[in-house]
């Protein structure tokens, strides 16, 4: 279903997008581990839910933009194919993640907004944001209430605002600041501070580590 619009619609097959706009309105539910192969455009339109039992797998060309309110809801994977870069975009609205996003196949993903100051993406419980493999770029204010983590070989890149939650490495995983801050945060892993970031309100550290590099501060 290309160059078209999805209303509401049960989905047990694939759905692959490499040509055209998919715009999406009164939500997805996925099925029998179906699969969204998107390598364009898809645009949330409208408040609505995508989730169930699926993936949605990004390629090169592939992002997704949000303009209401959206749920991203349990039973459902994020991810990347390929060595590619996508976005998740919030061009308005907010979403509110109980998914798993995940950075994988060494490709990278953005989450990121309009408007980066204001707390538009909510991690809520039973929700996952991982790097593994990949790179996941936090580029906007997040409320974390599930899990934040970078597994083997992943960078968790942190570029605004986190708030609240636990935020963990292992392995080879990364857990990279660059002018990201931490609010209320627990950290439970090894974080490098590559570039001037900041904490605020308290940061605990759960066997956590901090790697101020030469020449860079945490304030």
């Amino acid at each position: 279903t290309l160059g078209a619009t999805v209303g509401g619609v049960p989905m047990s097959a694939t759905v692959q997008g490499n040509s055209g706009a998919f715009t999406v309105t009164g939500g997805l539910t996925f099925a029998d581990g179906s699969l969204v192969d998107l390598g364009n455009q898809m645009s949330l339109v409208g408040d609505q839910t995508l989730g169930g039992d699926g993936e949605i797998r990004f390629r090169s060309g592939a992002e997704i933009r949000n303009f209401n309110q959206t749920t991203f809801g349990p039973g459902l994977t994020i991810h990347r194919a390929d060595a590619g870069n996508t976005s998740i975009f919030m061009v308005g609205g907010s979403i509110t993640n109980q998914a798993t996003i995940r950075a994988d196949a060494a490709g990278q993903i953005r989450v990121t907004s309009n408007n980066p100051g204001i707390a538009a993406f909510t991690n809520a419980v039973g929700g996952v944001l991982a790097a593994a493999g990949g790179t996941l770029f936090i580029d906007t204010t997040t409320t974390n209430n599930g899990t934040a983590q970078a597994l083997g070989g992943g960078s968790l890149n942190l570029r605004s605002t986190i708030i609240g939650g636990t935020i963990s490495s292992s392995g080879t995983g990364k857990l990279l600041l660059n002018a990201g801050t931490l609010q209320g945060v627990t950290l439970a892993g090894v974080a490098e501070v590559q570039t001037d970031s900041f904490a605020k309100g308290g940061l605990t550290l759960n066997g956590g580590q901090l790697i101020v590099n030469a020449t860079r501060k945490l304030t």
